[in-house]
């Protein structure tokens, strides 16, 4: 008997403790798509994206058009095979610069992402837990991934974190 009273005295401190607690969510990648400064960070991205791609595009193409000059060299015998050899092996050194300017260009753009939106990133983070602490929240859920199956409208603190974001 004093075990069951136990049992059921701890059971409704826990249950206390659930209903005590407070829920808040918001779409964190809704959010975050609006804001002009990961617009700005997307552009120069962009930008620095297209401009790698051009210079590797164009050092392809030149080693396409010398290739295609050696072969017709090569086909009207006007080249030793000795020298096709030579030039053929240029031509690999070069394909492995094009290779390499690729692995670097594509480390030098994920540097970039990582410096450019960090700091967002980080912000509103800091915005979201400025909210939470305001609203007394002990858990923001984020509907963006699909977990979150049901909420009440007036648990979104979206609008929340925009103002204090905006206030940072």
């Amino acid at each position: 008997m004093r075990n069951t009273f136990l049992a059921l005295v701890l059971s409704f401190i826990g249950l206390t403790a659930i209903n005590a607690q407070n829920f808040g969510y918001m779409n964190s990648s809704a959010f975050v798509a609006e804001l002009a400064e990961v617009k700005s960070a997307s552009s120069t991205l962009e930008s620095l994206e297209k401009s790698k791609t051009q210079v590797i595009e164009n050092m392809a193409k030149k080693l396409q058009e010398k290739a295609m000059a050696l072969e017709q060299k090569k086909q009207a015998g006007t080249i030793s095979p000795k020298a096709y050899d030579t030039q053929m092996k240029n031509f690999e050194a070069e394909q492995q610069k094009i290779v390499e300017l690729q692995k670097s260009g594509v480390a030098e753009l994920e540097a970039k992402r990582k410096e450019l939106f960090d700091p967002i990133l980080k912000k509103v983070n800091d915005a979201i837990q400025a909210v939470a602490k305001e609203k007394s929240l002990n858990y923001v859920f984020d509907t963006s991934t699909g977990i979150l199956l049901y909420a009440e409208e007036a648990l979104d603190v979206t609008e929340a974190v925009k103002a204090k974001y905006s206030a940072m």
